[in-house]
């Protein structure tokens, strides 16, 4: 969706990675004293590593909940092409994979690279991910999957090596 554009986009969310600095209010609401530290730490990590690189983060409408709840799978057809590029008859293969994505309520203009983030998040916690010793897995591949398909800036690699590192402690 990176050529995708729409007015309403641009809005304040809560759940915009970009507005992370604004849940820091809340912190006080959190009775455990070493949850909250926690926290504060992430913001204060948040501040010094991840704002300093916003202006080199691309922006791009995003759908901000990317996870598995959140994805319909199904089967794939591929038509294999000969060299003409006509197809041929009898050379399908089928394929299951992600055919679509539902659940548009957060979408919002933010960081491009925040698509994977939180997608990253969601793997490392969820099915394939909650396994012992798969959380990692359950990132790496699904951060492979993404850099695939769309070339990562330097700066975006740098804010998604954090994001790891925050999520896996």
């Amino acid at each position: 969706m990176s050529s995708f554009d729409h007015p309403a986009a641009a809005r304040d969310h809560s759940w915009d990675l970009r507005s992370t600095l604004g849940l820091r209010k809340f912190t006080h609401l959190l009775p455990d004293q070493e949850r909250r530290a926690l926290v504060e730490a992430a913001f204060t990590a948040f501040e010094a590593q991840v704002l300093p690189l916003a202006s080199q983060l691309p922006l791009a409408v995003i759908q901000g909940d990317f996870n598995d709840a959140n994805i319909i799978v199904g089967e794939k057809k591929k038509r294999s092409t000969s060299m003409a590029g006509t197809t041929e008859a009898g050379s399908r293969s089928q394929k299951v994979g992600v055919v679509g994505v539902i659940d548009f309520g957060d979408m919002v203009k933010s960081w491009r690279v925040n698509e994977v983030a939180i997608a990253v998040a969601y793997a490392m916690v969820g099915g394939f991910g909650k396994r012992p010793g798969k959380r990692l897995d359950a990132a790496l591949a699904l951060f492979t999957g993404f850099a695939r398909n769309f070339k990562l800036s330097p700066a975006e690699v740098s804010e998604e090596e954090m994001t790891l590192r925050f999520s896996s402690s």
